[in-house]
């Protein structure tokens, strides 16, 4: 037996007898997947609780209440006369947002005047506010122009006409991609897709800091060959598994070119192994493990998946770039969701090829010194 297949098996012997590390390449993935597919098992932002202020009571303002509580993302939890009670309930969390209607509302549209319904939001859920705040104005434009409309037909404008004035000039909106605001599709796949290279980067570290430096720095490329080897092949089954799994519980229709997401995600994790190994060679275990923390656990937020980098400031935006999982997670975006040619995602793969050997040579390098040093001290 060689070198190589000697450094192979002795990786999954100890793969093998350490409980730890099962957790790390197999049960700790599965659980993060499985809970992550959990969240966004409903696609859509459905039945967020309001409060409705409704002095007015009238007909009118019952049937906008019921059409509030029947829009996709709103219910109707709380109708009360009172703002003071209603923000008494925003502020326990009872409700995202409150709709107030002002004294005399009917009386108000009878006459043909343009009363103003206050919206309220809670700020702090962008998804939430944007959410309740499209279905309140859907639901009121439409109640709006149904109202100037019959007041116009009651007067004898005929109904075509009466249509043309309530709403002079119509617009359309068609979304390109994600036209259903599907969370699962573009929030979804991409917290899945990190949270993986979590575990990759981590599984590159711990491959070389539970080692033994003496054998492991005995002057042979092939015992570093080994173990990266068997941790790339892993990582290439089974986080190809989990993510196509995950696209297939949220139900997301097939992507445009799965030989080059496959491709796409080798050159990841060989970036990643490279990392993780080179920093738990140049430093201690604990320092190592730190860096790898610091590296992959804000990395989703640098990625412009979260918040557009067009909007970060300069050094942030050069963090994001400088993260391989960026230039993954555009990848993904664009085969999986936007379901676009090759042609447009190459530069994504081309930055990935540049991250793997870039970061493979850093881990080669790094371990050289590390070999020399030890041979260095044995004598």
């Amino acid at each position: 037996m060689n070198e190589f297949s000697a450094a192979i098996h002795r990786e999954l012997q100890s793969w093998r007898v350490e409980k730890t590390t099962h957790w790390l390449i197999l049960w700790l993935p599965i659980i993060a997947c499985i809970l992550l597919m959990s969240i966004f098992s409903e696609r859509t932002i459905t039945g967020l609780p309001v409060t409705v202020v409704d002095p007015d009571n009238s007909a009118l303002t019952r049937q906008i209440r019921a059409d509030l509580d029947a829009a996709p993302a709103i219910r109707v939890v709380h109708t009360t006369t009172s703002m003071d009670t209603a923000k008494a309930q925003l502020e326990r969390g009872d409700s995202y947002g409150i709709i107030a209607f002002p004294s005399g509302f009917s009386r108000d549209m009878v006459r043909g005047q343009q009363p103003t319904v206050a919206l309220l939001l809670n700020e702090q859920s962008l998804a939430t506010a944007d959410a309740i705040s499209s279905d309140v104005q859907t639901v009121l434009l439409t109640e709006m122009g149904v109202q100037s409309v019959t007041q116009r037909m009651a007067v004898g404008v005929p109904m075509l006409e009466a249509e043309s004035q309530a709403q002079a000039l119509r617009t359309q909106t068609h979304p390109l991609f994600n036209p259903g605001l599907d969370y699962a599709a573009y929030l979804g796949i991409a917290l899945i897709a990190a949270s993986l290279h979590c575990f990759v980067i981590l599984h590159g570290a711990r491959c070389i800091a539970s080692d033994n430096p003496k054998w492991l720095y005995a002057n042979n490329w092939n015992r570093l060959w080994g173990k990266l080897a068997i941790a790339f092949a892993w990582w290439l089954f089974i986080g190809i598994v989990l993510l196509q799994l995950c696209f297939t519980w949220l139900d997301l229709p097939p992507m445009s070119e799965p030989l080059w997401f496959v491709i796409g995600w080798a050159t990841m994790v060989v970036a990643y192994l490279g990392l993780g190994s080179a920093l738990a060679m140049a430093f201690p275990s604990h320092v190592a493990y730190s860096c790898v923390s610091v590296l992959a656990g804000p990395a989703v937020a640098f990625s412009g998946v979260t918040f557009p980098q067009g909007a970060m400031p300069v050094a942030a935006r050069l963090f994001g770039e400088a993260l391989p999982v960026t230039w993954f997670l555009h990848l993904q975006t664009q085969l999986v969701t936007e379901r676009v040619n090759i042609q447009y995602a190459l530069p994504q793969v081309y930055h990935l090829f540049g991250f793997a050997a870039v970061f493979t040579v850093f881990s080669l390098g790094v371990f050289l010194w590390r070999s020399r040093r030890s041979n260095r001290e044995a004598e």
